[in-house]
């Protein structure tokens, strides 16, 4: 195993996720490990970031304030809860974070298939919650896919990867660049100046449509979205819930819910 750094309390058992060992670690998404931690939960994960994700005053003063602000979190039931960031002794970013060994809703549609519209609607009411509760603390996700969506040790849908500095410039701002196109990205996410609240309710409807129907909307090149009423039917999933997931997806982010917990209560009303 790649030998990492030192951080107290903390004794590395392996690596999680493909290994990587002839790879350098990337400052959008570093390495992962599984770890043993003393005084608190046996097992946790340790996500590791490569000096240089933090190349400047900037960006490790916005490191800081979004640790802070992640912390408000901690007690949300769908977010993977965070134990202990912040930066080793080698100048390395770290995050110690609950050990999800059920995988991700992604690791879920590979192995078992779509979800039923009754399993996506309850995903959906929880993580609109979830998002809502970070949204009243500032905080918007940016990074909303199945694969950031974990299966908690109680079985519950469990937010993670909230795009901190692996999707930062060396300035310190958010920037789309950093991170490989998502299919499930709002078709603003490449102006980060217009990215809010909106952003992350059309990702978290895309999300739910693709565990629907088991892969996101296709669209016809990779400068396009499939959106809004040009969204296809699902077959089996009721008009009513196809109609929230279309309004959450409109191109125009004045056409969604204003809220995400607008949306919750959406897909509450859904049948």
């Amino acid at each position: 195993m790649r030998v990492v750094d030192d951080l107290p309390g903390i004794q590395w058992l392996r690596p999680l996720g493909e290994p990587r060992a002839t790879v350098a670690p990337s400052p959008r998404t570093g390495e992962l490990f599984l770890a043993a931690r003393r005084g608190g939960p046996a097992e946790v994960a340790v996500r590791v970031y490569p000096a240089s994700a933090l190349g400047s005053e900037r960006q490790r003063a916005r490191l800081e304030e979004e640790i802070e602000a992640l912390s408000l979190l901690f007690d949300d039931p769908y977010v993977v809860r965070l134990y202990d960031a912040g930066v080793s002794t080698a100048g390395r970013p770290f995050f110690v974070m609950e050990f999800c060994p059920e995988g991700s809703l992604a690791d879920h549609l590979a192995t078992v298939g779509h979800f039923t519209p009754r399993e996506a609607r309850a995903i959906g009411v929880k993580l609109s919650g979830a998002l809502a509760t970070a949204h009243s603390h500032g905080i918007i996700h940016r990074n909303l896919k199945p694969a950031n969506i974990l299966i908690s040790p109680s079985g519950e849908p469990a937010l993670t990867d909230f795009g901190l500095l692996s999707l930062s410039t060396p300035d310190g701002d958010y920037s789309p660049a950093a991170e490989e196109a998502s299919p499930y990205a709002a078709p603003e996410a490449f102006l980060p100046e217009l990215m809010d609240v909106a952003t992350d309710v059309f990702s978290l409807g895309a999300v739910l449509y693709g565990l629907l129907s088991g892969a996101p909307p296709a669209p016809p090149n990779p400068y396009s979205v499939v959106a809004g009423d040009d969204l296809p039917d699902i077959a089996r999933v009721p008009w009513s819930l196809m109609e929230v997931l279309r309004t959450a997806m409109a191109i125009d982010p004045r056409n969604r819910y204003d809220s995400a917990e607008d949306f919750r209560a959406a897909l509450q009303s859904t049948t």
